[in-house]
């Protein structure tokens, strides 16, 4: 479990319980049944192996948001490109001389 916003969040499945031993015991007990069987270092592994899936997880997410932000940026610059130069919608090679240095990055 991690603490974060007055809650446990659970590293295996994401779910949120409230902060007391009896709720994150019960969460346990009654969604990760099967790490009962487990040894103490399969435990490990286990946990370990899933900090890091979250953690790569975090990671993608990050990329992902930030390339969209990127997409969001250009396409105002192209809207307001357009605004100013008068230029209709549909002017395909106004676009593509004014944002010719995007397109070879």
């Amino acid at each position: 479990m991690m603490f974060k916003n007055n809650k446990a969040l659970c590293v295996l499945c994401s779910e949120s319980v409230v902060c007391r031993t009896s709720s994150v015991k019960r969460h346990f007990e009654t969604s990760h049944k099967t790490l009962f069987t487990k040894s103490a270092d399969e435990l490990k592994c286990f946990i370990s192996r899933a900090l890091s899936n979250k953690d790569a997880q975090n990671d993608k997410l990050i990329k992902f948001v930030k390339k969209c932000d990127n997409l969001v940026s250009v396409s105002f610059d192209v809207a307001k490109s357009i605004a100013v130069g008068g230029k209709p919608f549909s002017d395909g090679d106004f676009i593509k001389i004014r944002f010719q240095t995007h397109l070879i990055h």
